[in-house]
């Protein structure tokens, strides 16, 4: 299940199981729009998939630069502040998702991804994210509406 992944990575802290039922966690994620069109199937492959980790304010979840992403992310709980060349570009809350860009095209990573609160998240490595990305359509097709918005909104920013 976690072939690609090494449990306890010097940047991220896994602090245990997740607090929530499944059940309770599925219903949080269903009320998302990325995943507002996925059936509670989905839902349970994705979140059987899935590692859970918390973490913690001022914790840094991607560093910029770094030779190459090795997980997906996808809010729970809590923000985190994005920035590129020490410069604030966005803020993500429950619902985002960060790091597949750099998972499939094993690029380095563009942006710095830092807790500012108290996170849940869950985590796919690179296997277990194609694996979601051809057996969950609703998800592949959410996550591509989401990148195309956001690079459309970049063009447009002054």
């Amino acid at each position: 299940m976690q072939g690609d992944r090494e449990k306890g990575d010097a940047h991220m802290m896994t602090l245990g199981p997740f607090r929530r039922r499944r059940a309770e966690r599925l219903g949080i994620l269903a009320e998302y729009p990325l995943f507002e069109r996925c059936s509670r199937r989905d839902l349970e492959m994705l979140d059987s998939l899935s590692v859970i980790i918390r973490a913690l304010p001022g914790e840094m979840l991607v560093r910029e630069d770094e030779l190459v992403g090795r997980e997906v992310f996808i809010v729970v709980e809590g923000w985190a502040e994005v920035s590129r060349v020490g410069r604030r570009v966005a803020i993500l809350g429950p619902g985002r998702v960060f790091g597949e860009l750099t998972v499939l095209n094993e690029s380095p990573c563009d942006a710095t991804v830092v807790a500012k609160s108290p996170m849940e998240l869950l985590t796919l490595g690179p296997s277990e994210l194609r694996r979601v990305l051809d057996e969950v359509p609703c998800l592949a097709h959410g996550l591509l509406s989401m990148r195309a918005t956001s690079l459309h909104a970049g063009a447009l920013a002054p």
